[in-house]
């Protein structure tokens, strides 16, 4: 169960858990991902999601 979470890692390092799209950019820009503001969360070249892509943050039970 994701409990509408969903764990962010950048550069193979675990850095937080996400409770919005807005919080992954922003923990992005906190570990030195320029530009993280701007990042396309859909783009599957720069993102990679595991289950729900990134339109899908509701617990799953």
């Amino acid at each position: 169960m994701n409990q509408g979470r969903r764990r962010v890692s950048y550069k193979g390092v675990a850095i937080c858990l996400a409770h919005r799209p807005s919080e992954v950019r922003v923990f992005l820009a906190a570990a030195g991902l320029e530009n993280a503001e701007d990042v396309d969360l859909a783009d599957t070249d720069l993102v990679e999601w595991r289950g729900p892509g990134p339109g899908e943050w509701e617990p799953s039970v």
